[in-house]
């Protein structure tokens, strides 16, 4: 192919223009900036090159030499180190108005040193020294309305081996679903009131023959005391056994209020492993058809 022709230039600029992307990329694999300690570094090789250009002492020469390879050395070791660890955004929950806690995976593909995470404008940073495996961080994130949210861009930083130089990778990451608060009435007391309308769990219909796997709280101790056999209270509420309904419209007065309210339900049943289903105006969720994400996400983006 003539490469002074139309078409051979064509396929030449295209070629150079594959080769400066590739360059580009594989340079923007990290990043680098000075400290003020940097203007310490240039006073020391001005100042012995000053010397050496004087007086000539070979000395001077040679500490001139030796201060340049090593600060030339600390650039190549500093970008080697920092491209050497990649880090991500482990899956969060993050609530509206609360202090949450972003959760971030380290990992290094060698003994990496000196490095630390932080948010784009370094207003928060977190520590982590040097990593030589699979590492966790955390970052606070704060939002005042719920469904997805942007989140900032995150540093990886280092200021190894020397401290006039920072090396570091910066990421954008995607937007994060942001939950309802969670607040109001606490589960215990709804369920008390469930009590009050289906029976107290005091009051029970009739008694049965004790069996090994019966608790003892639920013991008739005044028959025992009078016939010494151990028999079972059977009760109008039964907390294990009864299902938990809620229903949007009845649980608060407003519509954050409510979602904050369902929200704070949704978290404690979870915790205490109880089934319960949510009446929404156009769907009904269930937790025994619906993963506990899965029913946050309906709230958030109700």
């Amino acid at each position: 192919m003539d490469l002074n022709s139309k078409r051979g230039k064509a396929v030449l600029k295209r070629w150079r223009n594959s080769l400066y992307r590739k360059y580009e990329s594989k340079q923007r694999e990290a990043y680098e900036r000075p400290t003020p300690y940097i203007y310490l570094l240039i006073f020391i090789l001005v100042g012995l090159f000053s010397q050496a250009y004087f007086h000539n002492y070979n000395i001077v020469y040679l500490a001139l030499f030796f201060t340049f390879s090593i600060a030339l050395s600390a650039y190549y070791f500093g970008r080697e180190n920092i491209k050497n660890i990649d880090f991500s955004l482990e899956n969060s929950r993050v609530f509206t108005n609360l202090s949450n806690s972003l959760s971030f995976k380290l990992e290094p593909k060698e003994y990496v040193f000196n490095v630390y995470l932080s948010d784009k404008d370094e207003t928060e940073i977190a520590y982590l020294s040097d990593i030589r495996k699979t590492t966790f961080s955390t970052l606070h994130f704060h939002s005042k309305t719920r469904g997805f949210a942007k989140l900032p861009s995150y540093k990886l930083l280092s200021k190894f081996p020397l401290p006039h130089q920072v090396f570091y990778k910066i990421k954008n990451f995607d937007s994060i679903l942001v939950y309802p608060e969670p607040n109001g009435i606490n589960l215990q007391n709804y369920i008390n009131l469930q009590k009050e309308k289906h029976g107290d769990i005091d009051d029970f219909n009739t008694i049965r023959a004790f069996r090994t796997s019966d608790k003892l709280s639920s013991i008739h101790w005044p028959l025992y005391a009078s016939s010494k056999k151990l028999y079972t209270k059977e009760y109008n509420f039964n907390e294990e056994k009864f299902d938990l309904f809620f229903d949007y419209e009845h649980c608060a007065n407003d519509k954050e209020s409510r979602l904050s309210q369902l929200t704070l339900w949704t978290l404690e049943c979870e915790r205490t492993q109880k089934e319960f289903s949510i009446k929404m105006p156009h769907e009904l969720l269930q937790s025994k058809k619906m993963s506990t994400d899965e029913i946050l996400t309906k709230l958030a983006l109700f």
